[in-house]
């Protein structure tokens, strides 16, 4: 029979007035001496059981074929990589950009593959823990919800990239992923002046503060001040005894970090965002810019780019919702009419 072990904990070590109070709770598994079901019941448990601990292994069945299927796909694109970067080596006197690299390797492959290894993991220890194998304890089952919470994230990420056939959502991919770079190069410059504000924070207003405490509390304080959250109370929340000069300073260091990251940072980075929104609109109406192996392939004497896809139809709607219910068949989808064989000189 499972309980749950519950205990409270006051903390008054540092004899501020301030006390705080933290719970805990952890599941035990204790033997009965007698039952405590009757046998239907009980029977009806079992079956429910059989029913959870088959299901439970057709996902990780499912999920099995998937992983070898997209390491499937990300060995063969790989392989391309290396043949194609090899021939433009060679017959074009030039070397692969990173970019060019990256055409080649699929990320939602990996999405797939991370969200697959999760969801066998968390499935796995989800029928251990039916079939009482292992210790009904909260670390066994934190393990487990993690890696299932996981699992299910990544899945509807996942989603996004079958979403991405229709053109009325790939704007919105699109413009993610374009923005990534630009992000993460401002987020880079705001990491630095938000670690300086921290540190600042952390050592000025700890002995006064009780939001600035510990530097985990001091961190959540500041992103909970940039979203325009619980400004008052960390206003008003320093102790009464602080001298002068740290009551003026810390009003001018809230006043200085809530104006900064507001109406600057946020601002900054939402206009990185739109520009390469409004990139993407242009684009759509003048035409995507070709990378450097289109170029090649539109070159003369070569076979020409169209008539390489001419195959693929990207207006079959329901190959879309089908790879978007069942991800794994996608890697069976193969190209129709082959590619020229290149011969090396």
């Amino acid at each position: 029979l499972p309980i749950l072990i519950f205990q409270i904990m006051y903390t008054n070590s540092e004899r501020s007035g301030q006390l705080l109070i933290s719970l805990t709770s952890s599941p035990k598994e204790i033997e009965c001496a007698g039952k405590i079901m009757s046998e239907e019941a009980a029977r009806q448990q079992q079956s429910m059981t059989v029913q959870v601990i088959a299901f439970d292994s057709f996902v990780m069945v499912v999920c099995f074929f998937s992983t070898i299927l997209c390491s499937r796909s990300l060995t063969r694109c790989n392989k391309l990589r290396k043949d194609t970067a090899e021939f433009f080596k060679l017959h074009k006197g030039r070397s692969f950009s990173f970019s060019n690299h990256m055409e080649y390797i699929n990320m939602w492959y990996i999405i797939i593959i991370c969200n697959d290894i999760f969801t066998l993991i968390g499935s796995a220890f989800k029928i251990e823990l039916e079939t009482r194998v292992f210790s009904i304890s909260s670390e066994n089952y934190e393990i487990c919800s993690l890696m299932l919470g996981l699992g299910v994230l990544l899945t509807f990420i996942g989603i996004l990239r079958y979403l991405g056939f229709f053109k009325s959502y790939n704007i919105l991919i699109l413009t993610l992923k374009t923005s990534f770079p630009h992000v993460l190069r401002f987020l880079v410059c705001a990491i630095c002046l938000y670690t300086g504000f921290l540190f600042c924070g952390w050592v000025v207003f700890s002995p006064y503060h009780i939001k600035f405490r510990k530097l985990s509390t001091a961190s959540e304080c500041l992103f909970s001040l940039v979203n325009g959250d619980d400004m008052f109370v960390t206003f008003s929340a320093l102790n009464d005894n602080t001298s002068d000069a740290i009551w003026y300073f810390h009003r001018a260091y809230l006043y200085i970090f809530i104006s900064l990251f507001i109406y600057v940072v946020i601002s900054v980075f939402i206009a990185v965002i739109m520009e390469n929104y409004e990139n993407l609109k242009h684009y759509y109406n003048e035409g995507f810019p070709d990378t450097e192996i289109q170029k090649f392939l539109k070159e003369d004497g070569e076979m020409s780019l169209s008539e390489i896809f001419r195959h693929v139809n990207r207006d079959h709607k329901w190959q879309s919702w089908l790879f978007c219910l069942f991800p794994c068949l996608s890697c069976f989808r193969r190209l129709s009419a082959p590619f020229s064989e290149i011969q090396r000189v």
